[in-house]
């Protein structure tokens, strides 16, 4: 099979295009059946089946942050192999809080619909201009993904590979609509969640290792300069719920039936456990072929590389499938935000299609960010790291306690909101390594700004004093066991 481009095959291009042009299919497909605003941005929660609705948001959630991020960090700084090996927590947190009062919000599509509800305008407003921080972040992160695929495996410089990605992702998000969007994402779903694994089995048997692949596996390859309050920030950063607008929007389809989302949730945690851990064994594979870090200038362009006729091609659609998947679904679930909470609210005579095409605009302008940030993508992963700290997860906090069914009142919300943008640039100031960092240290000071209140500093006060037997009866097992042995 002759070689073109950098050691891609006639097979491997040929995959890589068929898989961009069923995209751009199902795009035309659903365009078609697309006459109004309100069947481009929403589906009937009745037509949303459970195992749709878990392979979309496990789609939307994997971006190509999570796989060329953080395969780079794991060989550059391993300690983020805590982050990643915790995770799939984060569903099993999400849904001890979404599932206690998501009910309340049946009537409510979008995150700042119900920001709305409990807060008002004030709600609202901050709402958007998070959705607006997390747009930005992960539309830039998934586009430089996708020009840096281009670069590296078909040779086409930084800009013409931007404009490549955003051409694509915009014509199908453009045309198909939520349907189409969901639609997509199930179909990227199967081709990464299959392709990833396929691939590093393939790596595994065409490498040398001393006895088995599992006995061979050894924690010393990973050089990791251990900190423990950078392990705590990241452990727990990990397993903060998710509650970001296009997540919101899938979760709030299901509402009505909250039996059905837990049952979402839980297999969510199933299928991100091997997920993550193979992201941290495709880092190991790197490793231990690369003992002299000598990598390409995205390191998992050198596993790639190792991979054989075919599966390099596959594995290469399944980024983009992985970069295509995210960046639509925030796109889509932005723009549905500036239709309701700004378009309705400040054009009420413009008809239907006036406004379908105003969405479709709007689209197109969110997508232009990337080019604005194109001068950092050599440091693009800790910038966006800290860009998003600033977006929902200011939310988290007030957000959940509210869920969960304390009331939080303007005053509080606009404490939290206040106090965590606080703790954020406080830590930029003060640490190092504040790119890992900064996203515990705004929750902390969502936190702190939302019980500087009497009623929900004595309920939690109450909480540290009735778990206070319970720790000091397990110090005492723990101190026991370690004085017999």
């Amino acid at each position: 099979m002759e070689t073109y481009l950098n050691k891609l095959t006639i097979l491997d291009i040929a995959i890589v295009i068929s898989h961009l042009v069923i995209c751009l299919c199902i795009g035309f497909y659903h365009f078609r059946r697309i006459k109004t605003v309100h069947a481009f941005c929403t589906v009937k929660a009745s037509k949303i089946l459970p195992l749709i609705l878990l392979c979309t948001i496990f789609a939307t959630a994997i971006g190509g942050g999570t796989i060329i991020g953080y395969i780079d960090e794991i060989c550059k700084n391993p300690i983020v192999l805590f982050f990643i090996i915790t995770q799939p927590f984060l569903w099993i947190v999400t849904s001890k809080i979404i599932t206690q009062g998501i009910y309340k919000f049946k009537e409510c599509a979008t995150l700042t619909q119900v920001l709305h509800k409990i807060w008002g305008k004030s709600g609202k407003y901050i709402g958007l201009y998070t959705v607006i921080i997390d747009n930005v972040t992960f539309i830039t992160l998934q586009s430089l993904a996708f020009a840096s695929i281009c670069n590296y495996f078909f040779r086409i410089d930084y800009i013409t590979g931007l404009a490549i990605g955003i051409v694509i992702i915009n014509t199908y998000s453009i045309m198909g609509g939520f349907r189409g969007i969901i639609a997509i994402d199930v179909f990227q779903f199967l081709i990464f969640f299959v392709i990833i694994p396929a691939s590093y089995i393939v790596t595994i048997q065409n490498t040398s290792f001393t006895g088995n692949f599992l006995s061979s596996i050894s924690l010393s390859n990973y050089d990791i300069q251990f900190s423990l309050p950078i392990v705590i920030g990241l452990v727990l950063a990990s397993i903060f719920p998710e509650i970001a607008a296009p997540f919101m929007q899938r979760y709030l389809m299901l509402a009505h039936d909250t039996e059905a989302l837990k049952l979402v949730f839980k297999k969510l945690f199933r299928i991100a456990i091997p997920f993550m851990l193979s992201i941290c064994l495709i880092g190991y594979l790197i490793i231990v072929k690369s003992p002299t870090r000598s990598f390409s200038p995205s390191i998992i362009f050198s596993y790639i590389d190792w991979l054989p006729l075919g599966i390099k091609g596959m594995m290469i659609s399944g980024l983009f499938a992985i970069i295509m998947s995210t960046a639509d679904s925030h796109m889509n679930a932005t723009s549905t935000i500036i239709l309701n909470d700004f378009l309705k609210v400040h054009f009420p005579k413009v008809g239907e299609k006036g406004l379908l095409l105003m969405i479709r605009i709007a689209i197109l302008l969110l997508s232009l960010f990337p080019f604005i940030l194109l001068i950092y993508k050599d440091t693009l992963f800790q910038l966006m790291s800290v860009f998003r700290s600033f977006g929902t997860y200011i939310l988290v906090v007030p957000l959940s306690t509210s869920l969960l069914g304390y009331r939080v009142s303007n005053r509080q919300f606009l404490y939290s909101f206040l106090c965590s943008i606080l703790f954020i640039i406080t830590t930029i100031l003060l640490f190092d390594d504040y790119f890992m960092l900064t996203t515990f240290s705004g929750i902390i000071g969502s936190f702190i700004g939302l019980v500087w209140n009497k009623n929900l500093h004595v309920i939690f006060i109450k909480r540290i004093r009735r778990l206070h037997p319970l720790l000091c009866d397990i110090a005492a097992n723990l101190l026991s066991k370690i004085q017999k042995l």
